[in-house]
């Protein structure tokens, strides 16, 4: 995969704005994922690729936040565990699933956490 200029622009824009919404707020794959799909990658490898930063920035997210004490350890143990759990089993399905039926199921995906992200539900009075 050739990347010019403006395609390398994309990645690194969207690589920065997937940090801060994931930093902020989680959803940061609306962002990434896309601009993958975007430069001509199948679906399943830019949705393992776009695993591989989420999980880096998450990692680098929960440090930082401990560092700075705003970081409950109490906490974390009751919401990995299920996470990883999740992961894994997320991850065995969408192997699974044949590329032309992943893409619209991404697709679908990331608008329902853009919609989830901007509506907010549960925070309108």
């Amino acid at each position: 995969m050739d990347i010019d200029a403006l395609h390398l622009f994309l990645l690194i824009a969207s690589g920065v704005a997937a940090g801060f919404v994931n930093t902020i707020a989680g959803g940061g794959s609306i962002f990434t994922l896309p601009a993958l799909i975007l430069l001509g990658m199948p679906a399943d490898v830019a949705n393992g690729t776009n695993r591989v930063g989420v999980v880096m920035q998450s990692l680098a997210a929960v440090r930082g936040f401990d560092r700075h004490k705003m970081l409950e350890r109490a906490a974390v143990v009751p919401i990995v565990l299920p996470t990883i759990g999740g992961a894994l089993v997320g991850s065995a399905v969408a192997s699974v699933i044949p590329v032309p039926v992943l893409k619209p199921v991404l697709l679908a995906t990331m608008m329902a956490m853009t919609l989830l992200i901007v509506l907010k539900p549960g925070t309108i009075p």
